[in-house]
């Protein structure tokens, strides 16, 4: 499904640019030309967490970092990958429940990001994720009608966002809706309302730190070893508390770090 999907969408590329100035991001971490993408277009996939390793990973080269693990927490997932000197690359992924076998940057995906939903289930435990608000109707806090509970409102209910100064101000987010809505959450799981937004917090911090513990203590690497390196829109309201769990001596901020894999694929 994917190749052709993406095959079509290269093709009408192709027919509004010059093609042979177009290079296209690969799995890998490489670059090939639109003609090629257009005809294994699955190397293309995993482009985009590929551009954000790859610009983590220069970035925090030239600020005299070379062992890091790059952390990229978006809207609906958070991707990791673990750098011991160089980008590591693996010959086989998961897209899914498919496999590829071919050469793809050892990135690992957990569905952890700020527009995960946060619900009471079954049992009465709170879970977050891996569901999405997506980017419509998104987390409440954006007033786009949105009504269910996403790590993002639990960021803004906490304090962690400045509600006058979300997008550099261009937009106000919607206080009183978040709150209400963390109220009914917190209701539902019997809790004070600031209790269910630290534990919304808690639980996706908990889904994020097994992510960099399967890169690393699973494959024997010491966290301690190395630089956390967060973009991403939210990453960095979250990387302070996952180096402490982990042991983790330093975090990187990147300038324009919501930006980040954008510029991967520039310097790819």
């Amino acid at each position: 499904y994917v190749g052709p999907v993406m095959s079509r969408y290269l093709g009408r590329l192709a027919a509004e640019l010059d093609a042979g100035d177009v290079q296209i991001m690969q799995s890998n971490g490489g670059t090939i030309s639109l003609e090629a993408a257009r005809r294994h277009a699955v190397q293309t996939v995993l482009s985009g967490p590929a551009g954000g390793a790859v610009g983590g990973f220069e970035i925090a080269r030239r600020a005299g970092f070379d062992h890091v693990i790059t952390f990229d927490m978006g809207g609906t997932s958070t991707d990791v990958c673990l750098c011991p000197g160089v980008l590591s690359r693996t010959a086989e992924a998961t897209v899914g429940d498919l496999p590829i076998r071919l050469p793809v940057i050892d990135i690992h995906t957990v569905g952890a990001g700020g527009g995960s939903i946060a619900r009471r289930d079954e049992g009465g435990s709170l879970r977050v994720g891996p569901r999405s608000a997506g980017a419509d109707p998104g987390p409440i806090a954006y007033g786009h009608s949105g009504s269910e509970v996403t790590v993002t409102d639990a960021n803004l209910f906490l304090g962690r966002l400045s509600a006058d100064h979300f997008l550099g101000g261009q937009q106000r987010l919607a206080v009183a809706e978040t709150r209400a809505g963390v109220e009914r959450l917190a209701e539902d799981l019997e809790m004070s309302p600031a209790a269910a937004a630290a534990g919304v917090l808690r639980v996706a911090n908990a889904t994020m730190e097994r992510a960099i513990r399967v890169i690393s203590l699973e494959r024997g690497h010491d966290p301690r070893d190395f630089t956390l390196v967060c973009f991403g829109g939210a990453a960095a309201m979250h990387a302070i508390d996952l180096a402490r769990d982990l042991g983790i001596p330093r975090v990187l901020v990147p300038h324009d770090a919501g930006t980040l894999s954008a510029l991967g694929m520039l310097l790819a």
